[in-house]
C-alpha cells in the first residue's frame, strides 16, 4: 500500500498565518458569543461561567 500526495503549490508564511487566523476565528467568535449572551442575560451567571 502506498500513499501518494499531490502538491499543487507552496505555502508561505503569510498564507500559513492567514489559515491559522481563520481556523481560530470561528471558535473564538462562538465562545465570545456564548459568554456575551450569558453576560447580557445575567452578569452574575456570566461571571460564574467565565470563572469555571
Amino acid at each position: 500500500m502506498q500513499l501518494v500526495e499531490q502538491v499543487i503549490g507552496r505555502m508561505d508564511y503569510g498564507r500559513a498565518a492567514l489559515d491559522g487566523a481563520a481556523s481560530g476565528a470561528l471558535p473564538g467568535a462562538l465562545v465570545g458569543w456564548v459568554f456575551g449572551l450569558l453576560n447580557w442575560l445575567d452578569p452574575v451567571v456570566g461571571g460564574l461561567v467565565l470563572g469555571l
